[in-house]
């Protein structure tokens, strides 16, 4: 080929390459292999939002919304500013949400929900409810939950806390009527009652008025002005004027005062009388005649006259 041809040609693209508008710098005249000049379209790497990297002609890269980083500019390594990590719910074993990537997730223990997932609901799996011992008036314990505690009344004493040994203070035992062998009533606990032979008539069972059996009334004895004496009770011996000596004195032997023994006419052999006791009498030789019998009038047999010899004037006899 002529040489000036060559430097003309050169020229001329040169000179096309230098006048063309920004919008036709995509394109550039070259030598093609028959020697004539030719079309070429520049490219680079065009890098989009999502961090990817393709190699475009920059106005096609501005068209599909990238930014063209340059002519003759590579995607390897990628030139592309990279987005942050999706983020989405990290559940944990206590049943809590915290919003991050996959890999803080991840490192941090927890079950990675997927990109975009919310903590708001929770998606979370929940754990059971933590139990312990809930105390009761009665001081009974029961494991439950803690809402479950409040809802019967009860007092939560701690997670995890057990029943067994029972952590709940008890009340004061229960007391009521404790009876005794003489009819007498004490407020006590059962315990307290048998170890003082009581007999325990059950819970909040009261002493007035008095539910104990009653034993009979006590005796003993009662004497009478006769000095006799009987096994009575105080109220009986005084229905019968009695004097009550005392609950279990006993008639044998005999413990009453004993009055005076009676008199009586005691009459002699004489026909006189005497007033005196039986036993006085006949120790005397007399004849009783009875007690409360008066010497006036004599009761007793007079014996006859006492005869004699008897002289008359007339010496008869």
């Amino acid at each position: 080929m002529n040489t000036r041809l060559l430097v003309g040609i050169a020229f001329v693209a040169v000179v096309l390459f230098i006048g063309c508008s920004s919008e036709d710098r995509d394109e550039q005249l070259i030598l093609g292999t028959s020697g004539l000049a030719v079309r070429a379209q520049l490219t680079g790497a065009c890098c989009f939002p999502t961090g990817d990297c393709q190699i475009l002609p920059e106005l096609e890269c501005t068209d599909a919304g990238g930014i063209y980083q340059g002519d003759d500019t590579v995607c390897d390594p990628n030139p592309c500013e990279q987005p942050p990590p999706p983020e989405g719910a990290c559940c944990f074993a206590d049943g809590s949400c915290v919003v991050m990537t996959a890999a803080d997730c991840t490192l941090q223990g927890g079950a990675y929900q997927g990109d975009d997932i919310l903590c708001d609901p929770n998606p979370c799996k929940q754990p059971p409810l933590p139990e312990g011992a809930c105390c009761f008036t009665d001081g009974s314990c029961v494991v439950m939950t803690a809402d479950d505690c409040a809802t019967q009344g009860g007092i939560y004493q701690g997670d995890d806390i057990l029943c067994d040994p029972n952590p709940c203070d008890q009340p004061p035992p229960p007391e009521g009527a404790c009876c005794f062998t003489d009819g007498s009533c004490i407020v006590a606990t059962a315990d307290d009652c048998a170890a003082q032979g009581g007999a325990y008539l059950g819970d909040d069972i009261l002493c007035d008025p008095n539910p104990c059996d009653q034993p009979p009334p006590p005796e003993g004895a009662c004497c009478f002005t006769d000095g006799s004496c009987v096994v009575a009770t105080a109220d009986d011996c005084a229905a019968q004027d009695g004097a009550y000596l005392g609950d279990d004195i006993l008639c044998d032997p005999n413990p009453c005062d004993q009055p005076p023994p009676p008199e009586g006419a005691c009459c002699f052999t004489d026909g006189s009388c005497v007033v005196a006791t039986a036993d006085d009498c006949a120790a005397q030789g007399g004849a009783y005649l009875g007690d409360d019998i008066l010497c006036d009038p004599n009761p007793c047999d007079q014996p006859p006259p006492p005869e004699g010899a008897c002289c008359f004037t007339d010496g008869s006899c």
